[in-house]
């Protein structure tokens, strides 16, 4: 994977910058499956 640099390159700031996107960003990996189910679900 990618090394990331400064603050702004942190996963954390990434995921937050997604997440006002309006992606939908799992707060970890065993969450992934239920994001995607609540996403399917809302289509």
């Amino acid at each position: 994977g990618a090394k990331s640099g400064g603050e702004l390159e942190s996963a954390q700031a990434k995921n937050q910058a997604l997440k006002e996107a309006g992606a939908v960003v799992p707060t970890s990996y065993e969450a992934f499956e239920g994001a995607i189910k609540e996403t399917f679900q809302k289509l």
